[in-house]
């Protein structure tokens, strides 16, 4: 993973609080985001994480993991 993506994946923690892997591609264009949560997490952030269920626009129940920065 470059240095540089990690580095957005913890701005983005720090000004947001939290970070799923649709909002890292599409506001940072970072597809591996679990890999740059273990290296922050290697580094010492304490990131928790949760699955989250939703209902998608046909209906259907989707299931991701959210990311947070614990402070």
């Amino acid at each position: 993973m470059y240095q540089s993506q990690k580095l957005k994946v913890l701005e983005f923690l720090e000004k947001n609080k939290t970070i799923n892997s649709f909002q890292c591609f599409m506001k940072l264009q970072i597809v591996d985001l679990q890999h740059a949560i273990y290296e922050l997490r290697k580094e010492g952030y304490l990131i928790s994480d949760k699955w989250v269920l939703k209902t998608n626009k046909e209906g259907k129940r989707i299931k991701y993991k959210e990311y947070r920065l614990e402070v």
